[in-house]
């Protein structure tokens, strides 16, 4: 008689057991799967950012290049030293406001190797005005009659040097642009 009860309580041990472990199986299969789940979403996620700042980033670097392409071809060709008739139109330099707007997306988006040499480009430019402002000035003190006791020549010169100083800069921004946006950095 005693043990009667042993087995209807192991039946029921067992029973409960089973049904425990039943559910912690299945508990742990819910929790891997949501946890699987959270994981995509995730991944998805940064997919989805990644895919956003790189389509920023291109499209910050061809407004940059746009940019320099339009103040680089001012600088080399305005104040040509051989005149053609009829002169040859030059292009307009970019505007402040297109320069501020680029800068600042550059600032925004660009890499540290790109702001860099996007200033460098600047420098130079900022020089190649500065040298046709200078020949500006000269030539509107002769027409007017006044000397200035300086050479003449200088601000020609330096225009001259500043030209392949320009290219060269322009160059090195455009590789660098090459490089980040083929994936090669």
């Amino acid at each position: 008689m005693a043990s009667d009860w042993v087995s209807t309580v192991t039946v029921g041990a067992v029973g409960v057991l089973g049904a425990f472990f039943t559910w912690l199986t299945g508990k742990q299969g819910r929790d891997h799967t949501e946890k699987l789940a959270s994981d995509r979403f995730d991944y998805e996620r940064q997919v989805a950012a990644d895919t956003r700042r790189q389509a920023r980033i291109e499209n910050a670097y061809l407004r940059l290049l746009g940019l320099v392409d339009q103040g680089s071809a001012w600088a080399q060709s305005v104040k040509p030293v051989l005149g053609t008739i009829p002169p040859r139109p030059v292009p307009d330099l970019p505007s402040v406001e297109q320069q501020v707007e680029v800068g600042t997306i550059v600032g925004a988006f660009g890499s540290a190797p790109v702001q860099q040499l996007y200033e460098e480009w600047r420098r130079v430019l900022r020089e190649v005005v500065g040298a046709v402002e200078e020949i500006d000035r000269e030539n509107l003190y002769r027409r007017a009659g006044v000397s200035e006791g300086t050479d003449a020549g200088q601000p020609w010169k330096q225009l001259s040097e500043l030209r392949p100083k320009e290219r060269a800069a322009r160059d090195a921004l455009a590789r660098q642009v090459n490089t980040e946006l083929n994936g090669e950095a």
